[in-house]
């Protein structure tokens, strides 16, 4: 999905993935340094759907897809840079 995003909406989409968990985003290079950066904080489920919610909304209003491609793109991205989940 990140490809299909200039920088700026990467940027935003990041921050608000990392305020779902509290934590200040700054940019890629400082907040995701290292390896596995996505494995250092935990959500519920719940704080999950609500992201993919927003990033659902947030897609279809800044590209020309479906929402079910939004859907889609929303599940992919949290897939790939989601937090882990808390036990």
């Amino acid at each position: 999905m990140n490809s299909y995003l200039s920088d700026d909406q990467f940027n935003e989409v990041m921050a608000k993935l990392f305020d779902a968990v509290g934590k200040k985003f700054h940019s890629i290079g400082r907040s995701c340094r290292g390896k596995e950066w996505f494995m250092k904080s935990t959500w519920t489920k719940t704080q999950q759907e609500e992201f993919e919610g927003w990033l659902t909304k947030y897609i279809a209003k800044k590209l020309p897809v479906p929402i079910k491609s939004s859907e889609r793109m929303a599940k992919n991205f949290c897939f790939n840079y989601g937090w882990k989940y808390k036990e």
